[in-house]
């Protein structure tokens, strides 16, 4: 009785964790992009997204969930039209690093390359309060 209770919680440690780790592959697949609603119109009709900091930088910013707020409200406070691409970047057809360039010490997903409209699995509206500050979306769970 004791080995086959044993079997059975080790098979259950196994299922348990085999489930974490495909709940941790498939958030780390998802990353997320700002832009404009203009911006993103535009990608949809062209078939890929192309920021300008692919040109500048060489590389499209990106964010993880636990990121985009801070990110928003340094880089866009008080804009409006906003919308927060979701990003599967393993379907981007180029690389994606995860790199701290500005010693943040904290690593920030890197597409060097434009992203194919198919690779963006959702589009949220990232909306500003009164005071032109944004927080996550709902939607988007950190």
């Amino acid at each position: 009785m004791v080995s086959i209770s044993l079997a059975f919680f080790s098979i259950l440690c196994i299922i348990s964790i085999s489930a974490l780790d495909v709940m941790e592959v498939s958030m780390i697949e998802k990353i997320y992009h700002i832009t404009t609603k203009a911006a993103w119109n535009e990608a949809k009709a062209i078939g890929f997204y192309h920021d300008s900091s692919l040109d500048k930088d060489g590389f499209i910013h990106c964010s993880y969930p636990q990121q985009i707020a801070r990110v928003a409200n340094h880089h866009f406070k008080g804009h409006d039209n906003l919308l927060i691409l979701g990003i599967n970047r393993n379907q981007t057809n180029c690389e994606v690093v995860d790199e701290d360039l500005y010693n943040l010490n904290e690593r920030f997903p890197h597409v060097y390359g434009p992203v194919p409209v198919n690779a963006v699995f959702d589009v949220v509206s990232l909306i500003c309060d009164d005071e032109g500050c944004f927080s996550l979306p709902n939607r988007i769970r950190a």
